[in-house]
């Protein structure tokens, strides 16, 4: 089994889109992968990213998500907001049961790197304790996206092995913006870096390289 953790460089950079095609292509391929959203906030379940995944993975919804929440906000402060509490050593459990049976097991986190889970403990302390093959960093193509994803990117290594950074890039995106994007970031990291969806391929291709190798 190899679990990877997908977390982002901020809400909304493309998360859930890179996770579900990347685990639809693993399982094109042969490959028994599956996604995990243990955690989703701003619930609506049929425009959900937990049912976008569940779908990518083969899987019914509830097998994807641990807890949901109304509010779409932090899930601390979703959690907050209706009053429960969130049992992080029971969601590690779950994760770890849930990633057991499959050869590719990847966990979306909700929001950025350090969003918090609960009073003391961040999405990156999840991760730490989860003990993953790897972290796969999606970030998006606009303003101020070198930085932030350096800083993330940064960040994640002072517990954890990065796989991968992902640039997600929008139909409206301008290729050349992305391009440069892709570049500076190369250039200052060493990890691979993929401009996404046109380097899918070349994407999986790592993750098959790495089931190979363990």
């Amino acid at each position: 089994m190899s679990l990877y953790v997908v977390t982002g460089t901020d809400t909304g950079v493309g998360k859930t889109f890179v996770t579900s095609t990347l685990v639809s292509r693993l399982r094109r391929n042969g490959f028994d992968a599956v996604a995990l959203k243990p955690l989703e906030t701003g619930w609506r379940e049929a425009t959900s990213d937990a049912a976008q995944l569940a779908a990518a993975s083969g899987q019914p919804i509830d097998a994807t998500v641990w807890a949901h929440f109304d509010l779409p906000a932090a899930p601390s402060v979703a959690a907050a907001a209706e009053s429960r509490k969130i049992d992080l050593d029971a969601m590690s459990s779950w994760i770890r049961g849930s990633s057991a049976v499959h050869s590719h097991c990847f966990v979306e986190g909700a929001g950025g790197w350090m969003v918090p889970l609960d009073h003391d403990r961040l999405f990156c302390d999840l991760v730490e304790d989860l003990s993953p093959s790897g972290v796969v960093l999606v970030s998006a193509s606009r303003l101020g996206t070198i930085n932030h994803t350096l800083l993330t990117a940064r960040a994640i290594q002072r517990t954890c092995r990065l796989s991968a950074i992902v640039l997600s890039v929008r139909p409206s995106d301008p290729p050349v913006e992305a391009q440069m994007h892709l570049a500076e970031i190369s250039k200052r990291v060493d990890v691979p870096v993929f401009a996404f969806p046109r380097a899918l391929d070349e994407l999986s291709q790592l993750f098959h390289v790495e089931h190979q190798g363990r």
